[in-house]
């Protein structure tokens, strides 16, 4: 029965394609939107496990501002207005299964040139240790040692975006650029990282890094606007957490104006934001999937007038209530499908399209929401075709019979 029943919704469909294509078209726009939206979304948040992940092992952050459970925080505020100061920063040192530690001033965009010129250069220094815990590699040249660190050198390393605005493809080891108003020389080249949005709006490839000692000297203050540092043992870092929690709290005149954050806290609160914007958006183009499901239920009552004859004829010999529900009801739910496999398709077809374009973002399509594609087409199938299928269950055989 059930197959009869198919068989007779697609052979109805398809007598009025045109008009079937056109009410599937909300449903197909609506499922292709959130397949895409979603699969960005998820896209982000591998992407951002990936860059946390590749930062060095048993990394923990300080960073000014608190984090609740679950929430973000406004970075622009953490940069100009910054609570940790180099005796939180010696304290960290201090602490019990703390193996190296490296505070990071932000001076923020400033010009570099060289041979060319580079409008937003990201300065930023550290201590030696300071590529260790970011875990990024050095492409050519090499990082500043600790006498070098001692010596406050005008010494810098470079990232990708920045040697290649400034020298183009040639060699940048040696190189003269100037930042800040000073002269400096080109050490080291980053290999090519990109942006990690586990921790504020870097990208290495736009990084100048240099000395801590050196920026202090030219800044006139020692800043700090994160503090990095690593622990022995995976084991040790909840107790190191809290120690280092307390320590700072104490320093800060019992006001915790900071947060101290593990890589799994950062890939957390990225996912939080990441979550809810994906949720919020998938969640407009959700709205047409609505539009098409009433204008599947506008199609589905015209077509129970339209047969209201048929509807008759069938009661006349034997059919139930239920089998005319049944019926109209699949035909709905057939409806939605096609247009939700139609759409699954056009989404897809955006992913490629997305995959092409740019390589900020891989879209990941998992298999939840593929299953949440399907759910939706026959969501949608039944929810807007069962008022047409319970008013088509109803008609009087009699009247219908009568119907022209």
């Amino acid at each position: 029965m059930l197959r009869e029943s198919i068989k007779i919704a697609i052979t109805n469909i398809w007598a009025a394609k045109m008009r079937s294509f056109l009410t599937m078209l909300g449903v197909i726009i609506g499922v292709s939107s959130v397949v895409v939206l979603v699969s960005i979304g998820d896209g982000a948040k591998r992407a951002v496990e990936k860059q946390v992940g590749s930062l060095g092992a048993n990394l923990l952050i300080i960073q000014p501002g608190r984090i609740e459970a679950g929430k973000s925080i406004n970075v622009a505020s953490t940069i100009s207005s910054s609570v940790l100061n180099v005796k939180d920063l010696e304290d960290v040192k201090n602490t019990e299964h703390v193996t190296s530690v490296s505070p990071m001033m932000m001076v923020g965009g400033v010009p570099a040139s060289g041979n060319n010129n580079y409008p937003n250069a990201l300065v930023v220094a550290g201590y030696p240790e300071f590529k260790e815990m970011l875990n990024f590699g050095i492409e050519n040249g090499n990082f500043f040692n600790k006498d070098e660190y001692n010596r406050a050198v005008n010494e810098v390393i470079i990232g990708e975006n920045v040697k290649k605005q400034l020298f183009g493809d040639g060699d940048a080891i040696g190189k003269k650029i100037t930042v800040l108003s000073n002269n400096f020389i080109v050490k080291g080249t980053i290999k090519s990282k990109g942006s990690n949005s586990g921790f504020g709006p870097l990208n290495f490839d736009d990084l100048v890094v240099m000395p801590f000692s050196t920026a202090s000297k030219i800044t006139g203050h020692e800043q700090v606007w994160r503090i990095f540092f690593q622990v022995d043992s995976h084991d040790n870092l909840d107790s190191v957490k809290k120690t280092v929690t307390q320590t700072l709290t104490k320093n800060h005149d019992g006001i915790q104006d900071f947060t101290v954050l593990a890589q799994d806290d950062l890939v957390g609160v990225a996912g939080t934001i990441l979550n809810v914007l994906t949720a919020l958006i998938a969640s407009i183009a959700g709205i047409s999937l609505v539009v098409g499901g009433i204008g599947i239920m506008n199609m589905m009552l015209v077509t129970v007038t339209e047969r209201t004859k048929e509807i008759g004829i069938r009661k006349a010999i034997g059919a139930t209530k239920k089998d005319i529900l049944l019926q109209f009801l699949i035909e709905a739910m057939v409806i939605s499908f096609v247009g939700a496999m139609l759409g699954f398709a056009l989404g897809m077809f955006g992913q490629f399209i997305i995959t092409k374009l740019t390589s900020a973002i891989e879209p990941y399509l998992s298999l939840q929401t593929v299953y949440s594609v399907i759910a939706m087409a026959f969501g949608v199938g039944v929810v807007f075709g069962l008022l047409p299928a319970i008013k088509a269950a109803n008609k009087n055989p009699i009247e219908a019979l009568r119907w022209e």
